[in-house]
């Protein structure tokens, strides 16, 4: 993470602390040591090491050729996958691109075991991205009763920072904009990034439904 701070590339960092700080809660209450997991949207499969030290079976897939995928997947169409095959699907980041974001939850239900977990995080707050594929950002009770029409009533949903960490992410977003010298942009956003990372770091989850957050959070069982 450290090393993101002087990235000049880098933006959503914070909302990037958030996901991972949310990943290693779910890991160790879900007691995955066996099973198939899918880890749907991929992408640079950032968190495959850290599960597949699980001894579990991973499979990633992302819509992007990539080496590190290990199939090319449209979340908008059908999963390529039996009824009742997995035991863990992890998702990221990802909903807010699909136009049916509800479509690939009921599939999501369709491929976990009964017992299966998901674990699933959506931007609340975030600068538009890949566009034109940028459809949606989710509120606690929007999120819920997605969840609700797959199928999950059994769940629990948790919010990324708060008030000030959307401040922080605001900044960022905001200086990026001005035509400021290389040096200057990135020692206002190495500052921003270092101070709400050690705040944010040690920040308990929210389920206060009502609170405005950057991102949230699920774990839900079939």
């Amino acid at each position: 993470m450290k090393n993101y701070f002087l990235d000049k590339k880098f933006d959503g960092f914070l909302d990037k602390l958030w996901v991972k700080k949310s990943l290693d809660s779910f890991l160790k209450s879900s007691n995955i040591e066996r099973g198939i997991v899918f880890d749907l949207g991929g992408g640079e499969t950032p968190y495959k090491e850290i599960i597949k030290k699980k001894n579990v079976t991973y499979f990633s897939g992302d819509l992007r050729f990539s080496r590190k995928i290990d199939l090319i997947l449209n979340l908008n169409y059908p999963l390529p996958f039996k009824d009742r095959i997995s035991d863990f699907v992890i998702i990221t980041q990802v909903l807010e691109h699909l136009p049916n974001p509800l479509f690939t939850l009921l599939e999501i239900y369709r491929v976990l075991i009964p017992g299966g977990k998901l674990f699933i995080t959506v931007p609340s707050f975030f600068r538009l991205h890949e566009l034109p594929n940028d459809f949606y950002r989710f509120t606690y009770y929007g999120f819920e009763f997605l969840l609700q029409e797959a199928g999950f009533t059994n769940f629990k949903i948790w919010g990324h920072g708060d008030e000030f960490t959307i401040l922080a992410e605001g900044l960022i977003f905001a200086i990026r904009r001005i035509h400021l010298p290389k040096k200057i942009l990135l020692f206002f956003v190495a500052v921003i990034n270092s101070i709400f990372y050690l705040r944010d770091k040690k920040k308990p989850f929210s389920s206060e439904p009502k609170r405005d957050v950057i991102g949230l959070s699920a774990i839900a069982v079939k």
